[in-house]
């Protein structure tokens, strides 16, 4: 009973400074709305730091490894600084996979 979906989540607050987003469950096409919208909120705050904890994530498709770059490069790109911290092992395992652990995992992000 072990490999049953979890449910997603995603909880967002801030310190003025930054924007803590954590993630956790499975992150996948069926909550990929979800996470979007969660992303999305996340880019509307004027902050410097955008932080993603993945800690609480026990599956992380392709689908949301995309929304996850496409943020990161959206934020990146405003001058601003977006980290992945705290990734689980399967959260780490789908980024290893896919080749954008160095990308997401940029250096000094499992600073938290």
């Amino acid at each position: 009973m072990e490999n049953l979906p979890q449910p997603f989540f995603a909880a967002r607050s801030s310190d003025g400074q930054r924007v803590f987003l954590k993630l956790g469950g499975d992150c996948d096409a069926a909550s990929l709305g979800e996470l979007n919208e969660a992303l999305a909120e996340a880019l509307d705050e004027p902050v410097v730091e955008i932080m993603v904890d993945l800690e609480k994530t026990t599956f992380l498709d392709s689908l949301a490894l995309g929304a996850l770059t496409a943020t990161a490069k959206r934020v990146r790109a405003q001058g601003r600084i977006f980290r992945v911290v705290r990734p689980s092992p399967a959260s780490r395992r789908a980024m290893a996979i896919t080749g954008l652990e160095r990308y997401l995992l940029a250096a000094g992000s499992l600073r938290c």
